[in-house]
């Protein structure tokens, strides 16, 4: 089976790419599209059992309604991490590199091995 194509992952991928606020936009949005499906299933999961009960399907309707709520949870507890490693990986970049210091040639050794 081939993986499906998953937009958010290839912008990561090569997030290096563009600015760290691109990445964090890019993530804030499926952010909100998540937190939407999320707000959705539960309030399905909130009025399920008296909607279905006595249903002989009921039990896997409700294993796919899992899924999408623990989908929905565990990509947005994924994009928090994402968004604090963009953040803080933006920050090192920002920060100006370590000025290395004029070192002149090393004095000669003195006899008995002191300089």
């Amino acid at each position: 089976m081939e993986p499906p194509r998953n937009e958010l992952l290839l912008k990561v991928y090569f997030a290096g790419a563009v600015g760290p606020e691109v990445t964090l936009a890019n993530l804030a949005r499926v952010g909100e599209a998540l937190g939407g499906m999320l707000q959705g299933y539960e309030q399905i999961a909130s009025r399920w059992a008296a909607e279905t009960r006595g249903h002989p399907d009921a039990p896997y309707w409700r294993l796919t309604l899992d899924f999408g709520i623990t989908f929905a949870r565990t990509a947005l507890a994924w994009l928090d991490e994402a968004k604090a490693v963009v953040r803080a990986h933006g920050r090192a970049r920002a920060a100006p590199a370590p000025r290395s210091r004029q070192q002149g040639p090393r004095p000669a050794a003195r006899p008995g091995g002191t300089r």
